[in-house]
Order: C-alpha cells, then structure tokens, then sequence
C-alpha cells in the first residue's frame, strides 16, 4: 500500500509517498493547482506503478482549496481522504515535528494515513455541495439587502424627515416609491 499525503494551498500543492514500511517512495512533487498538473501527478504515480488498488490519498480541508483536487483524484478512482488541520496537527505533535514546511506537512499526512489513526471528514456530493453553496450565496443576498435598506432608512431619516408622518408605512413599498421617483 502507497500512502499519498497532499499539502494542499492556494496556488502550489506538496506530495509525498510512503511505502507500508514509512519510506518515501521517491522525492515529494511540488504541483500547480490546476488539471495540467493534476494529470503530470497522475502520470508520475503510473511510471511509480501507483494506482488506485494499491494507495490512499490524503489532504487536508482547508479553505475550498482543496475541492478541485479532491473532485479529480476520486474522479479517478483514488481512495482520497479528507483531513482535519486540528487532527493533522495533533499527528505532527505526536512526531515532535516542530518545523511547518510544505514538505514535512505532506510527510505528516502520509504518516498519519499510514497509521491509520484518522477520521475522514464528511465530503457530500456534488449536488448537495452545490445547494449548500446556493443557500449561502442567498443568506449573503439577504444579508447585504438588510444592509441596503438600513442605509437608505438612514439617508432618508437626513433627507425626508417627515416621512414618518405621512401614511405610507414602508418606504420601500411600490406607492413610496413612486413618491420618491
């Protein structure tokens, strides 16, 4: 079993590989997080005679950084897993790796698939992640039209004091709006 530990971020990600024994399999790889180099990783574990029957993948959860990666190593058949930074973290204290590098946090990963001491974290499918994204953007929507309104009642309590003593109850309604026009 190959043990493929990924640190991941925002423009370069870090693999290391780890035989059954805690050996690395050759030099980590440093990639580009975009389907080009996705594909040269993927060649690059064929000529290493990795493939999805004999390894596991791990990365960590951080950020939305990680999602692309996640979406091609499963769409390619790899068993990947999803990591929490407090549990990887927790590993590299066991290690007493002091030193953060990209190369020592893609060892610790790998490390820590080996054992196999890890919760994988809960990765939903794309149409509920889709919908999850979709229900945020509008909680947002909501939220910034709140705010919206709250500066207009601002700017109209400066420029049209008297409103409050007209009969229109909401200023945002069609009839006050047409007075406004």
């Amino acid at each position: 079993m190959f043990y493929l530990g990924i640190d991941v971020a925002l423009n370069t990600h870090r693999l290391v590989m780890l035989d059954d024994n805690g050996e690395r399999v050759s030099n980590g790889i440093s990639f580009q997080n975009n389907t080009a180099d996705f594909e040269k990783v993927l060649n690059k574990l064929k000529e290493l005679s990795i493939n999805p029957d004999n390894s596991i993948a791990g990365l960590e959860a951080t950020g939305n950084n990680w999602e692309n990666l996640y979406c091609f190593l499963t769409s390619n058949r790899f068993k990947t897993i999803v990591l929490n930074p407090h549990q990887t973290n927790k590993f590299r204290e066991a290690l007493r790796k002091k030193a953060k590098t990209d190369d020592i946090d893609a060892f610790v990963i790998a490390g820590l698939l080996r054992s196999n001491e890890f919760a994988s974290s809960y990765v939903p499918e794309d149409k509920i992640q889709t919908l999850r994204e979709l229900v945020k953007l509008r909680y947002e929507f909501i939220k910034d039209h709140k705010n919206y309104q709250r500066q207009v009642l601002a700017l109209l309590n400066i420029i049209f004091p008297e409103y409050k003593q007209t009969a229109l109850k909401n200023p945002f309604a069609i009839s006050s709006t047409a007075i406004f026009k």
